[in-house]
C-alpha cells in the first residue's frame, strides 16, 4: 500500500477503475508485490503522465463506444428506408464499418455450391472481396460453418492466429487485402444463418467486449430488417400474382361477354347468305382460326379466312367420307390433316357440318367456343327458308331486333316486305313499350308478346326479363298501361313497364322510341316505381332528368362529390351540415342549432366546402344543382345501364 500513496498511486486506482469500465476486464499486474510497472520510469512525474494517458484513451473509449450507440438510432431510420435486401445489406455493409471504425466490410451469402460463399455487399477498400466474389474455403476456417456459431468471433492478426483452422485460399485473400485485425457477426433468420458479416482492419486490432456486442446486436438488428424486407417482398409477390390473376379472369370476363354478344348477335338476324357468312367470320375472329359451314347436301355455305381458308378454293362440296364421320359422333372429331369437323343438328335435325381448321392444338377454351358456335350457327341455320321455325312469331322476334340495330336511315326491301306479309301498317304511328318482369318468367312472357303482338299487328322482342313491344297508337300511357295489365295478369306477377314515342316505322323514329321507353323504365326502377307503368311526361322533373340518359352517380359526383368523399375519409358531416344549411333558409345560426353544434362548428364547415366545391358554391344556380344532387344521393342506385341502348339477345 505504500507504493501506492501519492498522486501516482490515485492514477493508478483511476486507471484500473477506468480499464475495467471500458473492458469488463481487471488490469493484468504482476503478481510480484509492488511491481506496478512504475519502476520503468524515471521518475514519478513521467509514470503519473502515462497513467493519465492511459485514463484519458480508455474514457475516449468510453466516449466512442456511446456515440457508437447513439449512432445506432439514425442507423435504424437509414435501413428502414431501403428499397430491398440488396440496398439493405449495401446500407448495413456500410454503416458496421463506420459504427467500429473498420477499413473494410463485407457481407456474404451461401452460394449454389454447398458450404461456399458469395459477397453480396461491400464497403471500404477492396482489392479482391468484391460484389459477386465467391469466397475461398469452405465449412472450415475463420466464419465458417464449423468456425462460426451464433455469436461473432474476432482475432487481432488472423495470419498470426493459430487459434482458427487456417484455409490457404482465405490466407492469400487476406494477404492479398493487407488486413490483420478481423471479426466475422452471423445473421440469422428463423434459426437458420443466411448470411454472414465480415469486417477488418488493416493494422492489429484487438475489439473490446463492447464492440463485439455492439456488431452482435447490429447483426441482429439487420437481420430482422432482413427478415421484414424478405416478407414484403414476398407479400409483394403475392399481390403480384393476385394481381395477375385478376388481369386474367378480367379478360376471360371480357372473353365470355364477347362470346355472349355474338351469340345475340347470331340469332337476332333473320338467317340469309349475307347475315350466315358475317356470323361465320365473327365466329372464326372469336375463335382465332377459320371455319367453314356446309349445308345438309354437303354444299359449301360459307367460309371465313383469306390468307389460309378454312377449305381449299375448288372444295365447293364436303366429302362424303369426312361427312360421314361428322355424323356418326356426338362431337368434335379431328381429322389427320389437322382439321375438325362436327355435325349441324338443331331440333335431332342434321342442318349441315362444320369445319374448322385450328393452326395450333385447340385448348379446352377453343373446344368450349366451338361447340357454342356449333349450337348457335344451327339455331340460325334453323331460321333460314324452308325450315320449320322462320314462322310468324319468331319473324315479329327478329323484325323488331333488326329494325333497332339497324344505322340505316330505311329498312331495307326485303325488312318491308316481310312487314306488310306480317299486316303492320306502315303509315301509321307506333309505341315501342318495354316490360320488365321477375326472373324465371321469360318463357310465360315472351308467349304472351308474341300472342299480343300478332293482335295488335306489331311486332316483339324478348330478352332476359324484358320484353319489348312495337304496336300501334299515339298514347304512350295508355299503351303502357294496358301492357302492365294485360302482363301482370297473365304472369300473376307484378310488371314494370316504360313507354315511348311515338314513333313512325320508316324512319329511324323507331330506335329514338325504343331509347325513350328504356330510359323511362330505368328511372322508374331507379325511384323504386315497381310494378307500376308510366311515360316520360308522367315522370315529372325528377323522372324527366332520369329519363334523360343521366348516370346518377355520376351526376351527383360531378357535383358534390368532393364532400362526400371528405366525409368518407374523415368520418366527417360535411353532408349533413349542408342539409341543415338548406333546410334552414342558408342560415348558419338556425343550421347549427339544428344540429346541435356551435355556430362556429358550422362556419369552419362552410369554410371547407367552399375549399371543396369552390368559392361561388351558394351562386343560386350552384344552390339547385347542389339541392338536387343531395336529394338523388339519398336515392337508392342509379341507372342500371345506357338507357339509349339496344337490347342485346
Amino acid at each position: 500500500m505504500a507504493e501506492r500513496a501519492g498522486p501516482a498511486g490515485l492514477l493508478e486506482v483511476l486507471e484500473s477503475l477506468a480499464h475495467e469500465t471500458v473492458t469488463g476486464e481487471p488490469v493484468a499486474r504482476a503478481a510480484s508485490p509492488g511491481a506496478t510497472g512504475r519502476e520503468r520510469y524515471a521518475d514519478e512525474s513521467e509514470y503519473a503522465g502515462e497513467l493519465y494517458a492511459r485514463i484519458h484513451a480508455n474514457f475516449a473509449r468510453l466516449r466512442r463506444g456511446e456515440a457508437m450507440l447513439l449512432s445506432l438510432f439514425d442507423y435504424i431510420r437509414e435501413l428502414s428506408k431501403a428499397g430491398g435486401i440488396g440496398e439493405l445489406l449495401a446500407t448495413a455493409a456500410r454503416q458496421a464499418r463506420h459504427l467500429l471504425l473498420l477499413d473494410t466490410v463485407f457481407i456474404s451469402v451461401p452460394d449454389d455450391e454447398p458450404g461456399r460463399y458469395r459477397i453480396v455487399a461491400a464497403d471500404g477498400q477492396v482489392t479482391t472481396a468484391t460484389v459477386g466474389t465467391r469466397l475461398p474455403g469452405g465449412s472450415t476456417g475463420f466464419g465458417g460453418d464449423r468456425g462460426l456459431g451464433r455469436t461473432p468471433v474476432w482475432t487481432p492478426d488472423y495470419l498470426a492466429d493459430n487459434g482458427f483452422e487456417h484455409t490457404s485460399d482465405t490466407d492469400r485473400m487476406i494477404a492479398e487485402e493487407g488486413l490483420r485485425g478481423l471479426i466475422a457477426a452471423p445473421l440469422y433468420a428463423d434459426g437458420r444463418r443466411f448470411a454472414v458479416l465480415y469486417g477488418g482492419s488493416r493494422g492489429m486490432r484487438r475489439f473490446t467486449a463492447a464492440e463485439v456486442s455492439l456488431i452482435e446486436r447490429y447483426a441482429e438488428l439487420v437481420a430482422a430488417f432482413v427478415r421484414s424486407a424478405a416478407e414484403l417482398a414476398r407479400n409483394a409477390d403475392a399481390i403480384a400474382a393476385a394481381e395477375r390473376s385478376l388481369d386474367r379472369a378480367d379478360a376471360d370476363l371480357a372473353d365470355l361477354r364477347n362470346i355472349i354478344e355474338l351469340c345475340h348477335s347470331t340469332l337476332d338476324e333473320p338467317p340469309n347468305g349475307e347475315t350466315v357468312s358475317a356470323h361465320v367470320e365473327l365466329w372464326a375472329k372469336a375463335l382465332g382460326f377459320d371455319i367453314a359451314v356446309y349445308g345438309r347436301d354437303d354444299r359449301l355455305v360459307t367460309a371465313s379466312g383469306v390468307a389460309r381458308p378454312a377449305v381449299p378454293a375448288d372444295q365447293t362440296v364436303l366429302p362424303a367420307a369426312e361427312a360421314a364421320v361428322a355424323r356418326a359422333a356426338a362431337d368434335l372429331v379431328q381429322l389427320g390433316d389437322g382439321r375438325s369437323v362436327v355435325s349441324v343438328d338443331f331440333g335431332g335435325e342434321h342442318l349441315g357440318t362444320l369445319v374448322a381448321r385450328p393452326e395450333r392444338a385447340l385448348t379446352e377454351r377453343d373446344t368450349m367456343v366451338l361447340r357454342l358456335a356449333v349450337r348457335v350457327i344451327a339455331a340460325c341455320l334453323s331460321k333460314g327458308p324452308g325450315q320449320t321455325s322462320a314462322a310468324g312469331g319468331r319473324q315479329r322476334d327478329g323484325l323488331l331486333a333488326q329494325l333497332l340495330r339497324s344505322d340505316a336511315p330505311t329498312p331495307s326491301r326485303a325488312v318491308l316486305a316481310r312487314l306488310r306479309e306480317l299486316g303492320a301498317d306502315l303509315e301509321a304511328p307506333h309505341l315501342v313499350v318495354i316490360a320488365r318482369t321477375e326472373p324465371g318468367l321469360r318463357a310465360k312472357a315472351e308467349q304472351w308478346a308474341e300472342a299480343y303482338a300478332r293482335r295488335l299487328n306489331g311486332l316483339y322482342l324478348a330478352r332476359a326479363e324484358d320484353v319489348t313491344l312495337l304496336v300501334p297508337g299515339s298514347d304512350p300511357s295508355a299503351a303502357s298501361n294496358a301492357v302492365r295489365e294485360e302482363l301482370a295478369s297473365a304472369l300473376r306477377a307484378p310488371v314494370t313497364v316504360g313507354a315511348g314515342g311515338p314513333a313512325h316505322m320508316l324512319g329511324q323514329q323507331v330506335r329514338a322510341a325504343y331509347a325513350e321507353a328504356r330510359r323511362c323504365l330505368s328511372a322508374m326502377l331507379t325511384l323504386g316505381m315497381v310494378g307500376r307503368s308510366a311515360a316520360p311526361d308522367e315522370l315529372g322533373f325528377l323522372g324527366l332528368l332520369l329519363a334523360g340518359g343521366r348516370d346518377v352517380p355520376q351526376l351527383v359526383g360531378s357535383v358534390v362529390g368532393p364532400v362526400f368523399e371528405y366525409d368518407d375519409q374523415r368520418s366527417g358531416a360535411l353532408v349533413e351540415t349542408l342539409d341543415a344549411y338548406f333546410e334552414s333558409g342558408s342560415n348558419a345560426t338556425a343550421a347549427a342549432k339544428a344540429l346541435h353544434v356551435h355556430p362556429n362548428t358550422v362556419s369552419r364547415r362552410l369554410e371547407r366546402i367552399s375549399e371543396l366545391l369552390g368559392p361561388d358554391w351558394q351562386h343560386p344556380q350552384r344552390v339547385l344543382e347542389i339541392q338536387v344532387a343531395l336529394q338523388l344521393a339519398r336515392m337508392r342506385g342509379g341507372l342500371s345501364e345506357d338507357a339509349g341502348t339496344a337490347p342485346s339477345a
